[in-house]
């Protein structure tokens, strides 16, 4: 959160100085940090995270497109930098223990816009790992 405010006063943690973009670094932490965090764990705001998947720990034949769903809703909601956010499920050939997600965005920043690409792998424990 310290990160976002200095980079609204304009000041690049990294370097300590004033930069026109903030690390794409910075995001990829929060994102990560995000989406970990389950909804009703942050007292001053019940829904942000990502809602708990036990439910769906079966994985019956839709629980990907909902698993998606609910992460793009999630960064819609609190990573105000990305727009246009698109979370699509991969399909893996090898056998792994969770799903994995396609992510892109616009990432707005300054008034730049840029188009990333990340992939989330949420394993069955629910742990969420994102890489940019």
């Amino acid at each position: 959160m310290f990160q976002r405010l200095r980079y609204e006063d304009g000041i690049d943690d990294s370097t300590n100085i004033r930069e026109g973009a903030e690390p794409l670094g910075y995001i990829i932490e929060h994102l990560g940090k995000l989406l970990n965090t389950r909804q009703g764990n942050v007292q001053t705001d019940l829904v942000y995270g990502l809602p708990d998947f036990n439910d769906v720990a079966c994985y019956h034949a839709n629980s990907a497109e909902e698993i998606a769903r609910a992460i793009r809703q999630c960064l819609d909601s609190f990573e105000p930098r990305l727009k246009n956010v698109t979370v699509e499920p991969m399909q893996c050939k090898e056998p792994i223990d969770g799903l994995r997600f396609n992510v892109t965005a616009k990432l707005d920043v300054a008034g730049e816009t840029s188009q990333i690409f990340f992939e989330t792998l949420l394993n069955a424990d629910g742990k969420a790992t994102v890489r940019g």
